[in-house]
């Protein structure tokens, strides 16, 4: 989620940095007309292009927080540790998944079901993995998450929740 914040800071800042080399420019800070011309254009094109990209970003930035304020199970299938066998919460190699009923937030990936057409189907639960089928009509999409593994209770937890979230029964499956 950070990378998808800092992608649309990024690019926010560089629609605003081309608004103001637009705004000199035209205000006469280049004299030749037709140098000024091009710069123009170009500034305005790269704002604009930018701000579409912002504007992308934030829509892809409002998925991602609905997905972590209504997650129902989080994963770290990816753990980077130090030498003394301690986790490094913010690695950049250790990899969080978040589910919820409105998708999968994998890192900077954002699956989406139930919106826009795509439903969640299925759900089998392991032990060591959630299979989560997905999509419109009959076409249909399958995502694999692995995990450390969950004890009796916390996989009826996980059931429980999945059922009263999204509407769909898990099926318990044996790794």
């Amino acid at each position: 989620m950070k990378t998808i914040k800092r992608r649309a800071v990024l690019f926010a800042v560089l629609a605003g940095l081309g608004l103001a080399v637009s705004i000199l420019i035209y205000s006469g800070w280049l004299p030749a007309r037709q140098v000024k011309t091009v710069f123009l254009a170009l500034s305005i094109s790269g704002a604009f292009l930018s701000g579409l990209l912002s504007k992308v970003e934030h829509g892809r930035l409002k998925e991602a927080r609905l997905i972590l304020e209504n997650r129902i199970i989080r994963l770290c299938p990816a753990v980077i540790k130090n030498k003394s066998g301690l986790p490094l919460e913010n690695h950049p190699g250790s990899i969080e998944i978040f589910v919820s009923n409105f998708g999968v937030l994998l890192h900077q990936k954002i699956i989406k079901f139930n919106q826009g057409g795509a439903r969640l189907k299925a759900v089998k639960i392991s032990p060591d993995f959630i299979t989560l089928d997905y999509g419109a009509g009959r076409a249909a999409q399958s995502i694999r998450l692995l995990s450390s593994g969950f004890n009796e209770r916390e996989l009826e937890e996980v059931v429980e929740r999945f059922r009263f979230e999204t509407g769909v029964i898990p099926e318990i499956v044996d790794s």
